[in-house]
């Protein structure tokens, strides 16, 4: 079943519309059936949810991007991943960050040293934006008292953001897929 452009963004307003108004009914069951039935009417194969948390405002709020097979085209845009990325070692801290961005990513990368002074700037980064994941280098995993503030100093200026899980710098792409459940490279509308 062919179906054009508006037709597809007449029923993703539709959507966005019933979420709206019964986001705050709880009715998660309901808005899951007009998910597959929109997936179904328009001969797609893959709904995706994606739930976004805004710490300041005590609220969450969803995303839904919708694939077909034969394209992998995002019918409705959503926001990239927001990867903050902390290490000791510039070369490896911008190589991981030119690698993510390349990937589709929206990555921010900052060297930090042992020091008081980088404290404010961690704090700065980590409360500019709702980040989806931390990627934080050996260097300072390594050291567990430092490791230890620097956690503490990220979930005080955003309590949200969950550390990502890797093997060192050249894992950083597969543990965001391995944590997000997402194939790289991420294509946005």
């Amino acid at each position: 079943m062919k179906t054009n452009r508006r037709s597809e963004k007449n029923a993703l307003s539709s959507l966005r519309v019933f979420i709206q108004t019964n986001r705050k009914k709880g009715d998660g069951r309901h808005a899951i059936r007009i998910l597959a039935s929109i997936k179904n009417a328009l001969s797609l194969t893959h709904v995706v949810i994606y739930k976004s948390i805004n710490a300041e405002k005590h609220s969450s709020s969803f995303s839904f991007c919708f694939f077909s097979s034969s394209s992998l085209s995002i019918l409705m845009s959503h926001p990239p991943l927001s990867i903050l990325a902390l290490g000791i070692t510039p070369d490896i801290v911008y190589s991981v960050n030119n690698r993510l961005r390349a990937q589709g990513i929206d990555a921010t990368s900052l060297v930090i040293t042992n020091k008081s002074s980088s404290d404010a700037e961690i704090a700065r980064v980590a409360s500019s934006k709702n980040w989806n994941g931390l990627l934080v280098g050996y260097g300072i995993r390594n050291d567990a008292e430092w490791f230890k503030r620097v956690i503490q100093i990220i979930h005080y200026a955003n309590p949200n953001i969950p550390l990502i899980d890797h093997r060192g710098p050249s894992d950083a792409e597969n543990a965001i897929e391995r944590h997000f459940n997402v194939r790289l490279p991420l294509k946005t509308a």
